[in-house]
């Protein structure tokens, strides 16, 4: 369970970088080499990595942020809950020290349905596999790492997962710093933000993973990895009623008000 004790004063500085033996071959989603280093995303396996992962999220979330996660471990310096047991973790590293990691769950699961189902307000997209539905959550980069090759890894291995699970939407909630960041991977609003009692301001975000003529408008980099991964494009009249929630929610936003609370206890994102 996590500790009751409130972080130390001496924990809000952000942790150094873990630094983790090089993961096996066949758990490598992506890699890169550039000006010298070798950054390297690849998916958790060993409970070293996960543990890892869990850390960052603490260092970045409660310590440097201050965020009052109910679920932080301040004895442990973890940041976990009960939708670990079923993610996939990414981890992205740079010459063997753990920059940044992301998680993915599926909405063909129980807890992810409970836990996000309302927040998301995925009842109102119709017409999908729920096991084909993902929600990336718990994005944490390390302040050493935050931008160049980390922060692309982590965008493009997402993607690249959720390919080769064949999902076809991913749900996000975005700081509003970091909305035109989502927007031009192709990430889109589709209903107004959020008032997140533990995280503060979200914007709700969903990605349609093969729509290609939209990733390319983007100029998206996923669009780059479609065409890599002979990603056949989606029929928008298959679509009508998702289109129309999107389209609609863009035609009448101007910068739409925060005008809800997240019904989501521990603060989702």
């Amino acid at each position: 369970m996590a500790s009751p004790t409130k972080p130390r004063e001496e924990q809000s500085v952000p942790c150094k970088p873990v630094g983790l033996p090089q993961p096996r071959g066949d758990n490598t989603i992506a890699e890169e080499t550039h000006a010298g280093a070798n950054a390297r995303a690849w998916l958790a396996g060993s409970e070293s990595e996960r543990l890892a992962a869990y850390r960052l999220r603490y260092h970045v979330y409660v310590g440097e942020q201050g965020k009052g996660y109910p679920e932080a471990d301040h004895s442990a310096l973890t940041l976990s809950d009960e939708l670990d047991d079923e993610a996939e973790l990414i981890l992205v590293s740079v010459d063997g020290f753990v920059g940044g990691t992301v998680r993915g769950n599926l909405f063909g699961s129980c807890a992810t349905r409970h836990r996000y189902g309302k927040y998301f307000e995925v009842s109102r997209v119709s017409g999908f596999d729920p096991a084909r539905i993902a929600v990336a959550s718990r994005m944490a980069a390390h302040p050493a790492y935050r931008h160049g090759a980390v922060r692309r890894l982590l965008f493009e291995s997402l993607y690249s997962r959720g390919l080769a699970l064949q999902t076809e939407l991913c749900f996000v909630a975005c700081a509003p710093a970091l909305l035109p960041l989502y927007r031009r991977y192709g990430w889109r609003e589709y209903v107004a933000p959020i008032e997140d009692p533990i995280v503060g301001a979200r914007h709700r975000m969903l990605l349609v993973l093969d729509d290609i003529e939209y990733l390319e408008r983007m100029n998206s980099p996923y669009a780059r990895i479609a065409l890599e991964h002979a990603v056949a494009p989606c029929s928008r009249a298959a679509r009508r009623a998702l289109y129309g929630l999107i389209e609609d929610y863009e035609a009448g936003r101007e910068d739409s008000p925060i005008e809800r609370t997240a019904d989501c206890t521990g603060g989702c994102p």
